[in-house]
């Protein structure tokens, strides 16, 4: 068996640093609370030193301090090894000795031996750490040897063990490192990897700016992380994003040019593991912006089992993702047949895809900004199931860009009316179209009239927002919902056709910006008090009862008969006009007249 022993003399030294901040390990701390033991992880640079962090930085969650420290690390190997010990006196009587170990070695063959007055008091093998304290009586002096014992040449792990934070006092002081510092590791170019303890809750503004690690891991102890805090991280390729309950909180980045950038805007992310809920940090410098706004090299996204709300926008203009996969187990949301997107599984509603996204048939709805900036999608395969498409959805993607202008369709949905809308614009929306977009003629202010087929189920939010110009709009009896917004701006309505004999239900912001007084809302003969009774509709203060079935049909029993001469006489002897009835100007001369008696009897005559 090879020993390998190390004798180091213990140089003992007073710590010299404030007892508010002190160095251990090359890491510098500073109290947080005395008298819960707290320190935070702060820059050198606070004490006016020009040293820096490098290398491989290892926070420990915990560490033991004394009255004295001894040597900062003693580590051997295989090539290396002596006895480590120093003679010392304790005039007060008995005083506690403490250390934390590790060991990185063959399991079972290669030990990691402490000994204490050459008496062993540890041995450990395998990929181990962890932390010892003794009581030292008797002895005036005392020496402690470290080894590293090899039974052979087979070596794995790091092959190496040690001791470190070597500390004695009467009393000794165990401290929990609870947070990382605002700039703690600012302009630290030289770091080249970093271990958080899952004893850390909060990681401050700027604490990895410019650092040079290619992995990062986020335990889900940590709650909140400031704003650019990894801005520059050049490096930074694969993140972690701990599973766990608590919400994380994340800032933003600072402003570039008037715009908002994400926490890890300017990181090259490949590889993105989210193992909980996200939240933004609305009052952090530098705005609002998700945190992966704008990685442009982000290929592969994994969300975990115990994420339960996803922003959106959470990938806003990350062009080029590949694969998104939800984990298995996950309640609230799936990727269902490998479809490379994520789905809220209850409502079947598509919330985040990519260029390789295949749309399962099992989908009604694509969220907002589902494909927003996939610069990768050149093409997509919308099935009939999709009725509802959500806020520039598709806006950025090739696909879009290489649409004409015009009305743009997706699938079976008005996706959008693309480019500047000439005025007069009359608008018949084709037959078999199941939805109309969120937005999709918002702010067309060409648009003065518009035919919607009684396919249509959906019309999605602020749908017509803000057409100045639109004097006249028909809503199918297949709608059964106004969304938020849809007439929006509309300060030119004159006539509202809706069909329905139950008033859709509408939002208070359905028709905010309608002249409600001198609109004209046309419903169907019998459903008049209804509308008058409705929220929303009751706003209408001119509410006119008509037929809206075949030509002809006057009094609203879907058939052309000769009692429809009767009420068309009828509309006549009271000089009914034609804004008070519509369906009695048969013959569309804008007048009710025995002209429109003539057209009626033609209709029953199949002349007409």
């Amino acid at each position: 068996m090879t020993i390998l022993y190390t004798a180091l003399m213990l140089l003992l030294y007073t710590i010299g640093a404030t007892a508010e901040e002190f160095e251990l390990r090359n890491i510098r701390y500073r109290v947080t609370s005395e008298e819960n033991k707290t320190v935070k992880v702060t820059s050198f640079d606070n004490l006016n030193s020009t040293k820096k962090y490098s290398g491989d930085i290892v926070i420990p969650e915990t560490f033991t301090k004394g009255s004295t420290s001894f040597a900062d690390l003693i580590s051997t190997n295989k090539e290396s090894g002596s006895e480590w010990s120093h003679g010392f006196g304790f005039a007060l009587g008995p005083v506690k000795l403490a250390f934390d170990w590790f060991v990185s070695s063959e399991q079972g063959y290669d030990w990691l031996v402490v000994t204490l007055d050459g008496n062993e008091i540890l041995k450990k093998s395998g990929e181990e750490s962890g932390h010892y304290e003794v009581t030292l009586t008797g002895h005036s002096t005392h020496s402690i040897g470290v080894y590293y014992r090899k039974d052979g040449s087979v070596s794995k792990g790091k092959d190496c063990g040690g001791i470190y934070n070597i500390v004695a006092g009467k009393t000794l002081t165990t401290y929990t490192v609870t947070s990382i510092d605002s700039y703690a590791f600012y302009e630290c170019s030289d770091v080249t990897s970093i271990e958080i303890p899952s004893s850390i809750t909060s990681i401050g503004d700027y604490a990895f700016y410019r650092c040079s690690f290619e992995r990062l891991t986020i335990p889900c102890s940590v709650t909140e992380i400031g704003h650019s805090a990894f801005l520059g991280c050049k490096s930074l390729k694969y993140l972690i994003l701990e599973d766990g309950a608590s919400d994380l909180s994340l800032g933003c980045c600072d402003y570039y040019e008037d715009e908002d950038y994400g926490l890890f805007y300017g990181c090259p992310l490949n590889t993105v593991y989210i193992g909980r809920n996200i939240t933004i940090n609305s009052t952090s410098y530098g705005g609002w912006a998700p945190p992966f706004t704008w990685c442009d090299e982000l290929k592969s996204v994994e969300i975990g089992g115990s994420v339960t709300d996803i922003r959106q926008d959470l990938f806003d203009n990350c062009r080029n993702i590949e694969n998104i996969t939800v984990e298995q187990g996950n309640i609230v949301y799936d990727s269902r047949s490998n479809c490379n997107a994520i789905i809220y599984t209850a409502s079947n509603e598509l919330c985040i895809g990519c260029k390789s996204t295949i749309i399962p048939n099992s989908i009604t709805g694509i969220g907002d900004r589902a494909f927003y900036q996939r610069t990768g999608l050149t093409s997509i395969e919308i099935p009939n199931s999709v009725t509802r498409i959500g806020y520039e959805a598709f806006d950025g993607t090739t696909w879009y860009n290489n649409q004409p202008d015009g009305v743009v369709y997706a699938g079976k949905v008005l996706y959008k009316y693309k480019g500047t809308m000439p005025t007069n614009t009359y608008i018949t929306i084709k037959e078999g179209t199941l939805g109309i977009a969120v937005s999709a003629f918002k702010d067309c202010s060409g648009l003065t009239n518009v035919t919607i087929p009684n396919s249509v189920t959906t019309v999605g939010r602020q749908a017509f927002f803000g057409c100045t110009e639109l004097t006249s709009i028909e809503i199918p009896n297949s709608v059964t919902n106004i969304e938020y917004g849809v007439f929006s701006g509309c300060s030119n309505l004159k006539k509202i056709y809706t069909k329905a004999e139950t008033p859709p239900t509408a939002d208070i912001y359905s028709f905010s910006g309608v002249p409600t007084a001198s609109v004209i809302l046309y419903v169907p003969i019998g459903s008049k008090e209804a509308y008058a009774a409705a929220d929303v509709w009751k706003e209408f203060t001119n509410i006119v009862e008509m037929s809206f079935g075949p030509k002809g049909d006057i009094n609203g029993d879907d058939t052309v008969s000769v009692t429809d001469i009767q009420s068309i006489v009828n509309l006549i002897l009271s000089a009914t006009n034609v804004e008070n009835n519509p369906a009695g100007d048969v013959n569309g001369d804008g007048t009710i007249s025995v002209t429109d008696i003539q057209t009626i009897v033609n209709i029953i005559l199949n002349i007409e």
